[in-house]
């Protein structure tokens, strides 16, 4: 058998750090906004297949979109005393695609229940992507089950002034859908 896998990631942060100034004790606000969505379209070939579940050979495109904004205002005590700006605001963000190349697989437990996961790996506008994921499922209906896993997944991309060097990991839940 072949189909498709459609996977998304969306994260965002949005803290508030110090900035310290150096010989004063004193620290500056910055505020920092940044959002990462990637998503993945590939085809898979089953490799093996048996009672015992399956092993599909994974081949497609990772499309990433990352913005980063950031802000400061620097207080009137120490405006005058640091080499910058007193106030900036500014945003940077790229968008990339990679190819990602990788192993998807299941094995089923006679009580419906099955453990699944992918190790996909790849680049093309990044360096490197990786992309590893471990999940528990269960069937809900036919054609729907539900996930919970764990998921890592690793890029680094340069480029012009450009940096994004990230691993986001973390416990999810999830659907899978077939059809």
């Amino acid at each position: 058998g072949r189909g498709w896998l459609v996977a998304v990631l969306h994260a965002e942060v949005s803290p508030r750090v110090g900035v310290p100034v150096p010989g004063t004790g004193l620290a500056f606000p910055v505020d920092v906004h940044a959002r990462s969505t990637t998503l993945l379209l590939a085809g898979h070939w089953r490799w093996r297949e048996g009672d015992w579940g399956y092993l599909d050979a994974v081949a497609g495109l990772r499309h990433f979109s990352t913005r980063t904004r950031f802000r400061y205002e620097l207080p009137g005590a120490i405006a005058g005393a640091l080499p910058i700006p007193p106030a900036y605001a500014g945003a940077q963000s790229e968008r990339w695609v990679d190819v990602q190349l990788g192993l998807k697989g299941r094995r089923q437990f006679g009580n419906g229940l099955f453990l699944g996961g992918w190790a996909l790996a790849g680049a093309g506008g990044a360096k490197h992507t990786t992309d590893l994921m471990l999940h528990l499922g269960g069937p809900i209906s036919a054609g729907l089950a539900w996930m919970l896993g764990y998921r890592w997944l690793d890029t680094r991309k340069e480029a012009g002034g450009f940096r994004f060097d990230a691993r986001l990991h973390g416990p999810g839940l999830g659907l899978e859908w077939r059809w």
